[in-house]
């Protein structure tokens, strides 16, 4: 075996001196191409970025000896720069050399009826991982020479366009055969990034906005068909801000097909959704993942703002609720909950209250409360304060946005609201219990996101219990 590589810049030697040292390569007979390669794998010296190429038959030169038994001599245009780590210091010598290399080698080279374009490969090595202790280990199983091959620069694979990078190219040359010169406005509006939901795909708000250039020309054009061809999709849609009103609705615009319904899988659990008119929050999975966490299979659980089901199913699933109670007022969100509680077979265990949660009339019959929505959901303190059972109290989840002030510990604040929210329910829970003091504790603060700069999204544990009065 011998280690090479080509146009290497110098590096410093182990006796002072300079060596070169670049894009390494190990010759190998192409036999052992397989097995030499998966050892340099396991030894994280493999270089996955470049190719495994045959050496150039003018640099292999003509066997000597054609008997299998014998060594195989090969006169080679290889010039060594460095012999093996234990010979000594490293040099710099510039020599051409003969190599004779072991029959066990060489044999299947050197004997075959048919002998191949090339008998040897160059395996490319990293040279970030290539160490004297990197050649120790080499060592053990193979005798080592270093050298530099005089051949022609080993090929390197060509990195594959992304996506993106594949649409910006596209449009680009489209909207010059448009005659449109694109301007730093218009680079600017292509999407470096999209969102995929099965065959949908969702560009970023400002995507395509093109002023002043003829967008809407160039749209009309084939645009959306090119932009689904190269995101290998068959809908596309541009989002947008999130209704602020309460009722948190999607306003994405679906450009190209029919409708926006998509399925979505966390954990296991199905959702449906009309990415148009509903919301989803891909970074919400860890309080899903933790939710599913619990055991609820002796509790009646209130999700006073259920949405399409992001908690309510995790509970229903994986916590496995005796029954659960699902709170919304948005009919879009309300029809892919009523489809999500189908898809997942738990439609038997929950109740969906459609409307106002005050409305719903829950008193006294909740072990566990999920008030999901923020950025507060202090609106709806009151009716989780009716709807805790009275005679053993239970647990809520509080979702909360909280800010850090500049040069603020943020978990001192974080805690010191938590406090703060369970003050307040503790006095709507004694107002909701004929007066009789209630004592609710923060048990664990679980920090979602980050929701903008020092803000946070939070979920505060409270358990609420009713003290014991004479």
């Amino acid at each position: 075996f011998r280690l090479c590589h080509h146009s290497a810049p110098k590096m410093a030697s182990n006796d002072g001196g300079t060596i070169d040292k670049g894009k390494l390569c190990l010759v190998v007979p192409a036999r052992l191409v397989t097995s030499v390669r998966a050892e340099l794998r396991a030894l994280g010296l493999f270089d996955e970025a470049r190719a495994v190429v045959a050496v150039p038959a003018s640099t292999q030169g003509q066997a000597s000896s054609p008997n299998p038994n014998t060594a195989a001599t090969t006169t080679s245009t290889i010039t060594t720069l460095l012999r093996r780590f234990d010979d000594g210091p490293a040099t710099a010598v510039t020599r051409t050399v003969t190599i004779t290399t072991l029959p066990s080698l060489t044999a299947a080279a050197t004997t075959p009826r048919r002998q191949p374009k090339s008998a040897l490969r160059l395996l490319p090595v990293l040279t970030s991982a290539f160490t004297s202790e990197a050649v120790s280990a080499l060592n053990t199983r193979w005798n080592l020479a270093l050298c530099s091959c005089r051949t022609a620069a080993m090929p390197t694979r060509h990195k594959q366009q992304s996506p993106v990078q594949r649409l910006k190219a596209e449009v680009v040359e489209y909207a010059r055969k448009q005659g449109i010169v694109p301007s730093a406005a218009f680079l600017a509006s292509i999407p470096t990034k999209f969102e995929r939901h099965g065959d949908l795909v969702l560009l970023p708000q400002g995507s395509f906005s093109f002023p002043d250039t003829g967008f809407g020309n160039l749209a009309e054009a084939g645009l959306w068909r090119m932009t689904a061809k190269c995101l290998r999709a068959e809908r596309v849609g541009i989002k947008a801000r999130i209704d602020p009103g309460l009722r948190r609705e999607s306003r994405v615009t679906l450009v190209r097909g029919a409708d926006g319904w998509v399925e979505h899988r966390d954990n296991h659990v199905v959702y449906h959704y009309d990415v148009t008119k509903c919301m989803f929050s891909a970074g919400n999975i860890s309080e899903k993942l933790r939710v599913a966490s619990f055991d609820c299979h002796d509790q009646v659980v209130v999700d006073l703002y259920a949405g399409i089901g992001y908690f309510t199913l995790p509970y229903l699933v994986h916590a496995k609720a005796r029954h659960l109670h699902a709170c919304e007022w948005n009919p879009h969100a309300v029809q892919a909950l009523r489809r999500n509680l189908d898809a997942n077979s738990v439609q038997d265990r929950c109740t969906i209250h459609q409307g106002d949660n005050a409305n719903a009339g829950l008193v006294n019959i909740a072990h566990r409360i999920n008030l999901g929505l923020i950025p507060s959901s202090t609106k709806g303190w009151p009716v989780a304060a009716k709807a805790l059972c009275k005679d053993v109290g239970g647990w809520m989840h509080v979702h909360d946005n909280a800010a850090t002030p500049k040069g603020e510990d943020r978990h001192t604040t974080w805690l010191t609201r938590g406090n703060d929210v369970a003050r307040q329910l503790s006095q709507l829970l004694s107002a909701a219990d004929q007066g009789r003091p209630w004592a609710v504790t923060v048990r664990h603060v679980e920090c979602v996101k980050q929701y903008a700069p020092r803000i946070h999204h939070l979920v505060f544990d409270l358990e609420c219990r009713p003290e014991q009065t004479s």
